[in-house]
């Protein structure tokens, strides 16, 4: 879920831009 990805990548990455690219990503490919 996205909530699981987000507490995973929290104090690893900045909440900047490339942010949601990459949950989506995460995503896509957990999907597979």
């Amino acid at each position: 879920s996205v909530e699981e990805i987000k507490e995973y990548m929290s104090g690893n990455l900045c909440r900047c831009g490339a942010y949601n690219g990459i949950v989506k990503s995460i995503q896509k490919v957990a999907a597979q």
